[in-house]
């Protein structure tokens, strides 16, 4: 199987793991709360060892070992309130309505950590999950908007034709489930083009070093939508390094040369891509990005396989407690259930010193009353978290 079958044939593979996945731990019928001691918010990230997500979150993890060679471990949230904080450095995105959320790790690869994850969420807003169908459009575009303001590029497979905007969204219509050219994140449909976009709807991004595919499902009759709607939603993180060396030959991931063969066969990617491009234009149907670059188009380009995602070390100190890390320390959490995400957000880092007590402060809503605030260290460096800061100098 060459790489780009391996690349196309993944869609479909992508669409099966999350239909399971929703289908053994979350029905789609909205399910009433129930009570659950398990934290509302929770922290991920790719190559994190699986015993340090157990040690932080010791009785909400639920691993699964019995497959042979990989390791599944997933939380799950009854009420579908959780709010997840992907940590990817300066792309960092915060993820609400959580489901619930499933990574894995392969013991053939043991150093890789977690080098996958699947956050799937409910676009709900009665008790029963429905979502009127342009509540579910306008809260899509949300939530891709925050990936894009985060710094994520909107990217086409390698060997794809370059078919963005509403061009895509054509394509997407006229070819449906077997489109290999995904949705555009900055095309906004209409009403009318919501509706009629085909399922499972998909866009495909990319930032430093990590890809994340997102599905969108929304149940039908007979082929038309539900009235109201009800959609549900599949993020899937994968890190670039696991994604490619999975997409190579038995053989060259056996011997360890996949990265050579991935480099010698990349100018015919180019090559496969712009003889597609030569038939769309003969065809006259659908119009070439010609100014669209990938957003991944340098990967790998050294020949060197880099090492897990450096900047994932997750360091974090309640309220008070001895700071164990000179550095900047966002906010992250309380246990203030009034204290929402967006309220957190505005909080500006704070600099402490190794040795000195942690901070605290009040929600405004709950004056006086202090509350045990969770803090996660952001490095040394406040260019790592430039794009908190640009958001907080936005609303300000």
């Amino acid at each position: 199987m060459t790489r780009r079958h391996f690349l196309l044939t993944g869609v479909v593979g992508l669409l099966a793991i999350w239909l399971l996945f929703v289908q053994n731990h979350h029905s789609l019928s909205f399910a009433f709360p129930q009570e659950s001691a398990m934290p509302q918010e929770v922290q991920i990230r790719l190559n994190e060892f699986a015993d340090s997500l157990r040690q932080r979150y010791p009785k909400q993890v639920d691993s699964n070992n019995k497959n042979y060679g990989v390791g599944f471990y997933e939380i799950d949230w009854p009420e579908y309130d959780g709010v997840v904080h992907f940590q990817h450095g300066r792309h960092s995105v915060t993820i609400p309505s959580v489901m619930g959320i499933m990574g894995s790790d392969d013991s053939n690869d043991p150093n890789d950590g977690i080098d996958q994850w699947n956050v799937s969420v409910a676009l709900r807003t009665n008790h029963r999950g429905e979502t009127p169908h342009e509540e579910a459009r306008k809260k899509t575009y949300a939530l891709l908007k925050a990936f894009t303001a985060a710094g994520w590029k909107h990217t086409i497979p390698v060997t794809i034709p370059r078919i963005t905007g509403r061009e895509a969204m054509r394509y997407f219509i006229e070819h449906r489930v077997l489109s290999d050219i995904p949705l555009d994140p900055a095309y906004l449909p209409t009403a009318e083009e919501w509706l009629s976009l085909p399922q499972p709807m998909r866009w495909s991004l990319y930032a430093d070093g990590v890809y994340m595919n997102m599905m969108l499902q929304r149940e039908t009759e007979d082929g038309i939508p539900t009235q109201p709607g009800k959609y549900y939603v599949s993020l899937e993180f994968q890190w670039a390094v696991s994604l490619w060396r999975n997409a190579s030959d038995e053989k060259d991931r056996a011997n360890g040369n996949w990265l050579k063969q991935y480099v010698a066969e990349k100018p015919s990617y180019a090559q496969e891509r712009k003889e597609a491009e030569a038939k769309i234009r003969a065809e006259g149907r659908y119009k070439i990005d010609t100014d669209y670059q990938n957003p991944d188009a340098t990967l790998f380009d050294d020949g060197k396989i880099p090492p897990p995602l450096s900047h994932a070390e997750t360091i974090t100190c309640k309220s008070r407690e001895t700071c164990p890390k000179t550095g900047y320390w966002l906010a992250t959490s309380t246990d203030a259930r009034l204290w929402n995400v967006d309220a957190m957000a505005k909080q500006p880092p704070r600099w402490v010193e190794a040795g000195q007590p942690m901070p605290t402060f009040s929600p405004p809503m709950l004056a006086n009353r202090e509350h045990t605030i969770v803090w996660q260290w952001h490095g040394e460096n406040l260019a790592l978290i430039d794009n908190f800061i640009s958001k907080l100098k936005h609303d300000t």
